[in-house]
C-alpha cells in the first residue's frame, strides 16, 4: 500500500496534475475580420497573478493583413506578433506581480467582457 501511495504522489508531481488553470476564449466577426482570443491563467494557491493572451485576427485580404502586422509589430515589443497570409496572431504575457485575483473573480471579470470560461 505504501509503495503503490508513493508512485501516485511521484505521477502527480511529475505530470503536474495538482497544476490547474482556467481556459477563456472569445470570438467575433467585426466587418472584415474574424477574431479569436484565448486567454489563458496559471493557479497558484488558489489565485491567479499572470496570463497569456493569444489573439488571432483574420483579414479578408492579405494586404491589409501586411498593415495590421507591421503596425502590430512597432506598437509593442513585449508583444510576440506571428503573420501568415491573412492572419496576424498576437501574444503576450501579463504578469500582475504582487496583484492576485481568486480563481472565481477572474472567471467573473472574463465572462463580463463576453468571454467563456472553463
Amino acid at each position: 500500500m505504501k509503495r503503490f501511495l508513493f508512485v501516485l504522489v511521484a505521477c502527480l508531481l511529475l505530470s503536474g496534475c495538482g497544476n490547474e488553470k482556467v481556459s477563456c476564449n472569445y470570438s467575433m466577426e467585426v466587418a472584415s475580420q474574424k477574431i479569436s482570443a484565448e486567454i489563458s491563467a496559471p493557479i497558484k494557491d488558489g489565485k491567479i497573478s499572470k496570463f497569456t493572451t493569444k489573439m488571432t485576427v483574420e483579414f479578408k485580404d492579405e494586404d491589409t493583413a501586411k498593415e495590421y502586422c507591421k503596425n502590430a509589430k512597432e506598437s509593442d515589443e513585449d508583444v510576440k506578433v506571428t503573420c501568415s497570409g491573412k492572419k496576424v496572431i498576437t501574444e503576450a504575457t501579463t504578469d500582475g506581480g504582487d496583484e492576485k485575483v481568486t480563481k472565481k473573480k477572474f472567471i467573473k471579470e472574463m465572462e463580463d467582457e463576453g468571454f467563456k470560461c472553463k
